[in-house]
């Protein structure tokens, strides 16, 4: 199985198991699947959005250690301008790192407290 592969059904499992019923139950009736279906995507952005905060957590840390902005780009497949708070003008910000989440307001963005309840 591909890492690719791996991570998609990892991330079926998780959602299956977060969101408590499968929408492609037998016997359910159509508002019965459509609260599934809520269910799953509840579940879904849950995932996606701890998923961000931890990537922007390993690119600060990854940063910490010397990282450049090239190699971050590599690793993520995103351009320069989604780690760009990571970044100062001359190369690394002095300090870049856990801290910057909160400088930068991240972590207001991003708390756990703010998802939708499942």
């Amino acid at each position: 199985m591909t890492e690719k592969n791996a991570i998609t059904t990892g991330v079926e499992e998780l959602a299956r198991t977060v969101a408590r019923q499968s929408p492609w139950e037998k016997g359910l009736g159509p508002e019965q699947r459509r609260e599934a279906w809520l269910g799953r995507l509840a579940a879904l952005e849950q995932i996606r959005v701890e998923a961000a905060r931890q990537a922007e957590t390993a690119a600060a840390r990854a940063v910490e250690f010397g990282a450049d902005p090239q190699e971050v780009a590599d690793v993520t497949g995103r351009g320069g301008r989604r780690w760009a708070w990571l970044f100062g003008r001359g190369g690394r910000t002095a300090g870049a790192g856990l801290g910057t989440l909160s400088a930068h307001g991240r972590a207001a963005s991003i708390r756990r407290d703010n998802l939708p309840p499942v």
